[in-house]
């Protein structure tokens, strides 16, 4: 079964080697996709805590821990919105978190305006998250699993009558029962990495 196979990825993870899973369903408990999770889920709802702080500490805004703990005194949403104030922060802490206040108002605006796949495109392409992901181990896959998920939105949107709270509530749906879904291959099938099925 396909159930245990994580220890053989993170074996071969650990050990640098390409490796691409044929049948799994883990492609909806992976960091990447786990991250635009939070940051829709932020965009809908400003009080979610927990999706901010996993949005503001994730490759969207990249903030330190340290700078997570300043901001979070008395809440991270209302620490979020006077980031300017916030003793203890470092210089690039309160500028990220001061660019991550801009980002959001500006998507928060549009959410209702834009279809999903376009505001999700727009999301990664201002953030930059792309392309730090892309720097990351094993990046061209997560690079993949991100325009798949895309692609998700793009057919949640050609289905109509939904908005952006019925897109979160399905992906984290799937994240804590997750359907048949592969990750995203980025290699041949008869390429240079391990194949495990």
């Amino acid at each position: 079964a396909m159930t245990d196979v994580w220890p053989y990825e993170t074996a071969l993870a650990d050990q640098g080697f390409e490796y691409h899973t044929i049948g799994g369903s883990a492609f909806y408990a992976q960091q990447e996709i786990l991250d635009v999770v939070n940051l829709l889920s932020v965009v809908e709802d400003p009080h979610d805590e927990t999706a901010l702080a996993g949005c503001l500490r994730s490759p969207f805004f990249a903030l330190s821990d340290e700078g997570l703990y300043w901001l979070s005194r008395g809440g991270l949403s209302r620490g979020l919105e006077r980031a300017a104030d916030v003793a203890g922060l470092s210089d690039r802490d309160r500028e990220q978190a001061r660019r991550a206040r801009r980002l959001l108002a500006g998507w928060r605006a549009l959410k209702d305006h834009e279809p999903m796949a376009e505001l999700l495109s727009r999301m990664l392409d201002e953030s930059g998250f792309t392309a730090a992901i892309v720097c990351e181990f094993l990046g061209a896959r997560k690079l993949a699993n991100v325009r798949k998920l895309v692609e998700t939105a793009r057919e949640f949107d050609r289905r109509g009558g939904f908005g952006l709270a019925d897109f979160v509530g399905r992906l984290r749906a799937f994240a804590d029962d997750p359907p048949r879904e592969e990750q995203a291959s980025t290699t041949e099938e008869d390429g240079q990495s391990i194949r495990i099925m």
